[in-house]
């Protein structure tokens, strides 16, 4: 089966990014993304820079918990 050298780079990042990942959570890559793949995610680079905010945001949700409401829906 041939794949297209794009699939094989985005296989290969999989690969190195799931190899940082096991390092950190002592598991083997293997476990990480047979997991990852179960669940139809998937590990990518974080260009928008998404996790730094969520790293942010998350330690902080505990002391404003009793301020945050859901945000009423608008009719369009």
């Amino acid at each position: 089966m041939k794949h297209p050298e794009g699939r094989i780079l985005a296989i290969q990042q999989q690969m190195f990014f799931a190899g940082v990942l096991a390092e950190q959570m002592a598991l083997d890559s293997e476990t990480i993304l047979r997991k990852l793949s179960l669940a139809g995610l998937k590990l990518v680079a974080d260009t928008d820079e998404v996790a730094v905010d969520a790293a942010v945001i998350l330690p902080k949700i505990p002391e404003t918990r009793g301020t945050l409401r859901a945000v009423p829906e608008t009719s369009k």
